[in-house]
């Protein structure tokens, strides 16, 4: 398997763009798969640099309803005329930050969407899965459907599994759901995604990232993050865990 980091907060090297956002490109041994898109046509760019055909594309996801997540979309359309894309049926909710709408623009074109609400077998070893019951209480992050009307209980988040040579891949967005709720659900032996934890400051005795960073020293898994995780608490958990930071332009391979 490779996996194509398209956008991410940071460049690998000199010339990729890059944005508050995500976007992962993933071959697989018979599938092409884009993961997330970003908020502009920055994922497209570094796409055409690392020689990346997204007109080839065989399934699309867009893991939850934000819009760096999913304004790059409207450029996607213009490159794959014929791939639908696979969302939650409330992806397009009308979601805040604090006071900042933070969903998707209303212009992108819905007639692509296949909207889901339950798992979804998309061929052969890869599955889109939606959310479980919480064992781990969400976190307090100011996220709200409308302006803090109701808090976001983020069931819009939808998550990507892929089986492969006896291993399970997993893939999220932002993990608002919490990465310990999301791998006590779907137990991967690999994680890509960000973990939304770059709100937990400080770093240094940070009583819930104390915690998390306990409770993912007893998983086994392989985690690949970045884009909302945060720079420091990447450093602070990466540690005592095995953890790889991924940018825009970087290529992962894994036999």
């Amino acid at each position: 398997m490779k996996i194509f980091c398209l956008c991410e907060n940071t460049p690998f090297g000199e010339g990729f763009a890059f944005e508050h956002g995500l976007s992962l490109f993933i071959q697989t041994q018979k599938f092409n798969i884009l993961f997330d898109f970003g908020q502009s046509d920055a994922f497209l760019k570094n796409a055409k640099k690392l020689g990346v055909d997204l007109s080839k594309v065989d399934f699309a996801i867009l893991s939850h309803g934000h819009y760096d997540h999913g304004n790059g979309l409207k450029w996607f359309f213009e490159e794959n005329n014929n791939c639908k894309v696979y969302a939650h049926k409330d992806t397009f909710g009308n979601f805040f930050h604090r006071e900042k709408y933070i969903g998707l623009d209303s212009k992108i074109n819905k007639n692509r969407f296949y909207f889901l609400s339950h798992d979804l077998p998309l061929g052969e070893g890869v599955r889109i899965l939606v959310s479980r019951e919480n064992k781990f209480p969400l976190d307090d992050c100011d996220m709200w459907i409308g302006r803090k009307d109701i808090p976001d209980d983020f069931t819009h988040e939808i998550y990507l599994e892929i089986e492969e040579d006896g291993k399970k891949y997993l893939f999220s967005g932002c993990a608002h759901k919490g990465v310990l709720n999301i791998l006590d659900w779907f137990s991967p032996d690999y994680f890509f995604g960000g973990l939304h934890l770059s709100h937990h400051t400080p770093v240094v005795n940070n009583e819930k990232l104390y915690c998390i960073k306990s409770q993912l020293e007893k998983k086994k898994v392989k985690i690949y993050t970045g884009h909302c995780t945060g720079i420091e608490q990447f450093n602070y958990l990466k540690s005592s865990l095995p953890l790889e930071y991924i940018s825009s332009g970087k290529v992962i391979t894994i036999n």
